[in-house]
């Protein structure tokens, strides 16, 4: 008869030029280069078994070079469902007690993706659930390799579903992709990195911290332009570029809004080259903040470059510069706008109220000053 439920391809694993329905076949998606050896059967007559190496099928070798070639953001691979309850979404991972490094971003995710899936009773949603990452799989190959938020979908509750159901299931999944695609550009932050000298585009290492897991590949920029991209929850994070040959350089109390992407473009200088002239030019622009902490007024004293004009006056041909407040969470509290500067250094006083002159809690507040090709960002504690 016909295996309704068969889950591998068609090796010939005893090379006898036929098809044995007992004996051959690769579960692909055990064939992964990603803790192989712990996932699926040695054994060619499992239905599981995971090939006699890593990659050794077509069929993932394909999947290897796609991934290589386009670093994903996002993954969705859709399963019929064989075992287990179906409509879920499994995410990456779980390793014995311990979540993956970007379990709060990748959970929270995965959570809305399901949710935006309807059941096939229409009485609810589908149901978000960690995979381990102990089986060889797409999903942890991704993550682990790439940094891919990657998901896999159990579609329906039934391997087969009815004929009348499979349009409707289609429809009801196109809205969990939708979303992903949408999540692209909410929250995190991109930007690309070239070196300082040449302008070339260059393939770093974008190493968040509080987010950096040793065991895993470094999540690295794209060849062709320098792109990266970091799905992120709104909040305060530091960042460092790291690529051998070059200086490292770190971005302290980078702030990722809600729904929005944070644009940070890098530039690398290469060791040995000389900082005479980057010197002469940021040394004329700074941020000072006084007292710190404080509980009336804060003292915030900014120098720019150049001087003498307002800024976001349409006449003037200085770069924008601008001055924001921001709590931890990421949210704009106060926003100085069109701001004089006076001989190039100007001083304004911060009450500790918001935009609409409500006061404002204790905690700790992000003074941000932005220039074209300078960024400055200061932490402050305000007392109540």
């Amino acid at each position: 008869g016909i295996d309704t439920i068969w889950r591998k391809n068609k090796r010939d694993n005893n090379n006898n030029g036929f098809f044995d329905l007992d004996s051959d076949g690769v579960d692909l998606n055990r064939n992964y280069d990603f803790n192989w050896e712990q996932g699926g059967s040695s054994d060619p007559a499992s239905e599981y078994y995971r090939g006699p190496y890593p990659f050794s099928e077509n069929e993932t070798n394909i999947i290897k070079a796609l991934a290589q070639e386009n670093h994903f953001v996002f993954d969705i691979c859709y399963h019929n469902v064989r075992t287990g309850q179906g409509e879920l979404v499994y995410y990456p991972w779980r390793w014995g007690n311990q979540f993956a490094i970007d379990h709060p971003f990748i959970k929270r995710i995965a959570d809305t993706l399901a949710s935006n899936i309807i059941n096939d009773a229409g009485n609810g949603t589908y149901v978000s659930i960690y995979g381990y990452a102990t089986e060889g799989n797409a999903r942890n190959w991704l993550y682990g390799v790439y940094g891919t938020f990657a998901y896999t979908i159990e579609v329906s509750r039934s391997c087969h579903p009815p004929g009348y159901l499979v349009d409707s299931i289609c429809r009801r999944n196109l809205a969990g992709a939708y979303y992903l695609l949408e999540r692209m550009f909410g929250s995190g932050i991109t930007g690309i990195i070239t070196d300082s000298v040449t302008n070339q585009p260059l393939v770093a290492e974008v190493r968040i911290n509080g987010y950096y897991d040793s065991t895993l590949a470094p999540r690295l920029s794209e060849a062709h332009y320098g792109r990266y991209r970091r799905i992120l929850n709104p909040g305060v994070y530091s960042i460092k570029f790291i690529k051998e040959g070059y200086e490292v350089k770190t971005f302290d109390s980078v702030v990722v809004n809600p729904g929005i992407m944070t644009i940070l473009n890098v530039k690398l200088r290469p060791l040995g080259i000389g900082e005479k002239k980057e010197k002469s030019i940021s040394d004329k622009r700074c941020l000072e903040i006084f007292p710190n902490p404080f509980r009336k007024n804060l003292t915030i004293r900014y120098t720019v470059q150049d001087a003498g004009s307002m800024i976001h006056d349409p006449q003037c041909t200085l770069p924008d510069v601008t001055l924001k407040i921001y709590d931890v969470d990421g949210r704009m509290v106060r926003n100085f706008s069109r701001l004089t500067v006076n001989g190039g250094q100007s001083t304004i006083l911060w009450d500790g109220t918001d935009n609409s002159g409500n006061i404002l809690p204790t905690g700790i507040y992000l003074i941000e000053l932005k220039e074209k090709n300078y960024h400055e960002i200061k932490k402050v504690n305000l007392l109540r």
